[in-house]
């Protein structure tokens, strides 16, 4: 039984064709935007040209931030710290992409603008 499992495991990834090969092009990643509930996301980038400060996200999110890393670090979530108590509106656009990308889950929800930035520019 062991030794089926392992080989399972290790004939896991040519199942599920999860090959690299230098034909297929990689998906663009979704970083450096803004996303506002009801408008969509908007490109953003760090008005330095380097890293963001702490004013640019404060400004982006329209308050008090909180920055949250993905599971395996590339980017940075960052979104208002007081955005239930303020009222703000839910952003189901937002929720999706930190649910499926993060490793996290949030019980009541992201809300508001919730800017998603590289590693580099946090």
């Amino acid at each position: 039984m062991f030794n089926v499992t392992i080989l399972i495991f290790k004939n896991l990834p040519y199942l599920c064709n999860m090959t690299k090969t230098k034909n297929k092009k990689q998906p663009e990643k979704m970083m450096n935007v803004l996303i506002a509930p009801g408008v969509g996301m908007t490109k953003v980038k760090p008005a330095n040209g380097k890293k963001f400060t702490l004013k640019e996200l404060q400004k982006m999110v329209g308050g008090y931030i909180e920055m949250v890393p993905n599971a395996t670090g590339e980017f940075c979530y960052v979104w208002n710290d007081s955005g239930l108590l303020l009222g703000l509106e839910f952003n189901p656009d937002a929720n999706f992409h930190f649910f499926l990308k993060s490793g996290y889950y949030r019980d009541l929800g992201l809300v508001g603008n919730v800017a998603i930035v590289e590693k580099k520019y946090c």
